[in-house]
């Protein structure tokens, strides 16, 4: 071979090894830090006895755990079966009960009481709702924050979802949390013996559901979050579509629905000295004197562009009491030092309300619980997590003035992404004076829309979304930068050539 010859497929090798290698180098870097999952602590389980311990929650234990069949505790090491669908809850806000209790799915855990409390009598369901499901073939998982999410900074806590730099009246929030100082009171936990002092909730839990199913799980994902758990899982959600966006994790990592029940979109605010960076979006800032709904409702309409079906069920919630009571008469109060009237701010709420209660209910159904809205106190908040999971017990599913079927835990995604955009009322049916309206056949049904007026009995699709760019940007920088290696190459080769020639012909 003659030495031109060698020095060309010399100057190839180079230019083909530097492409692959400056590929592989930037696709690493668009995924290091994001496979830390950190462990928690498991140190509050009477492991004989089967029993939550006294005085226990004496350690940082913010997790996921998962149900066993005949078992109402869920374990952090109970197996996991990837070969079936998985549905996981969130509960919500937990302040004065971090260090001593946490929800389960469990009618045990008070709910008999709460009924009788109400005069509705023994709940009638025998199985609790864990059961039901692990016995529906689906994989039943509880994550817990209850340490993290219990703050003195009352109705802030969910800025922890969102940022692991957040602030509430210039105290920092970060993702403190408290712990049982070991005689009962409750007391903040040493920040540094927290392992995910950096992330927000939604990326803990994002990433202990990657570290549960793996990156490749293969079936359906079902969230379900209760109050702020509601804008958990919507955070949650999205954080899922990042990775997978990223190459990070396989499509059926993403919830294919996502439940919301008497979601929270209350009165937490950005306050306009405040850089809250949203840890999910690559840090990126919210916008100074707005509302976390607002990113509740960018996460909402990042799922529904990926497919995922959205059902919500309220009481308290976003039309009722907290988000009228709370957030616009603050988020009037927070722009900017401008003073306004009395008539200008009412103006100024009015047009907040009607934009935020579009943007909530164009790519999810709602179905408002007239009959528990407020009627019954706070009990009812969380009451309605019953109303919810008792429909996978109901024989028959309600349906509503038009003849449509109802949403409920029983509802296919397909069926769930059909009633988009429509809303459900729910009364106490005239026929069951006395009867309890938690239970889906003592109720009665009316359809509208998101401001109240009758909606067609045609179901019409909204015209979808443009098709998003998928394309792996690192990836591209990477064959951008090795192309440029490989031209560089390939002029070098013809250089050569022709200098070769004209030594040859001199």
């Amino acid at each position: 071979m003659t030495r031109a010859k060698t020095e060309i497929l010399r100057i190839i090798g180079i230019a083909l090894v530097s492409v692959i290698f400056a590929g592989v180098v930037f696709a690493i870097i668009d995924s290091v830090g994001t496979n830390r999952v950190a462990e928690a602590y498991e140190s509050y389980f009477d492991t004989d006895a089967d029993l939550w311990e006294d005085g226990v929650f004496t350690e940082y234990s913010t997790g996921l755990y998962w149900y066993a069949s005949g078992n109402p505790i869920p374990r952090r090491d109970n197996p996991v079966d990837k070969t079936k669908p998985t549905l996981i809850f969130a509960h919500g806000m937990k302040t004065g009960e971090g260090y001593k209790s946490r929800d389960l799915l469990s009618l045990w855990f008070s709910t008999n009481t709460q009924f009788q409390n109400n005069g509705f009598g023994q709940f009638e369901l025998e199985d609790d709702y864990y059961q039901i499901l692990i016995d529906a073939g689906y994989n039943v998982g509880q994550f817990y924050w209850s340490q993290i999410a219990d703050d003195d900074a009352l109705f802030m806590g969910d800025k922890k979802i969102w940022s692991s730099t957040s602030s509430a009246d210039g105290v920092y929030l970060g993702t403190r949390y408290v712990v049982n100082n070991g005689s009962g009171s409750r007391v903040l936990g040493d920040q540094e013996l927290n392992p995910n002092p950096d992330k927000s909730v939604a990326v803990i839990f994002g990433d202990a559901i990657r570290a549960s199913l793996g990156a490749d799980y293969g079936n359906d994902l079902h969230l379900v979050g209760h109050s702020m758990g509601g804008q958990l899982v919507l955070a949650t959600g999205e954080y899922l579509c990042k990775l997978n966006d990223k190459g990070i994790v396989g499509e059926h990592l993403i919830p294919n629905q996502v439940t919301l029940v008497d979601p929270y979109f209350g009165a937490s605010r950005v306050y306009k000295d405040e850089d809250l960076s949203i840890d999910h979006l690559d840090g990126k800032l919210a916008r100074k004197n707005s509302m976390l709904v607002e990113l509740a409702a960018d996460a909402m309409e990042t799922l529904a562009r990926r497919n995922v079906a959205i059902d919500a069920y309220g009481g308290l919630s976003i039309i009722y009491r907290l988000f009228e009571q709370f957030s616009h008469l603050m988020f009037v109060k927070s722009s900017s030092g401008v003073s306004y009237t009395k008539e200008e701010k009412e103006r100024l709420k009015n047009e907040y309300d009607d934009e935020m209660i579009d943007r909530l209910s164009r790519y999810c159904v709602w179905t408002y619980l007239d009959s528990l809205a407020g009627t019954y106190g706070g009990e009812s908040h969380c009451m309605i997590i019953d109303y919810y999971f008792s429909t996978l017990s109901e024989p028959t599913i309600a349906t509503d003035n038009y003849g449509v079927t109802l949403p409920s835990a029983k509802a296919s995604k397909e069926y769930i992404l059909s009633l988009r955009g429509k809303a459900f009322r729910q009364s106490l049916a005239t026929d069951k004076e006395g009867e309890n309206p938690f239970y889906m056949h003592n109720s009665a049904y009316t359809r509208t829309n998101a401001v109240w007026q009758p909606v067609s009995d045609e179901y019409t699709a909204f015209v979808p979304f443009p098709e998003e760019s998928k394309q792996n940007i690192p990836l591209i920088i990477g064959l951008s930068v090795g192309g440029g290696v490989l031209a560089i190459g390939v002029v070098a080769i013809i250089v050569v050539l022709v200098l070769k020639k004209k030594k040859l012909q001199q």
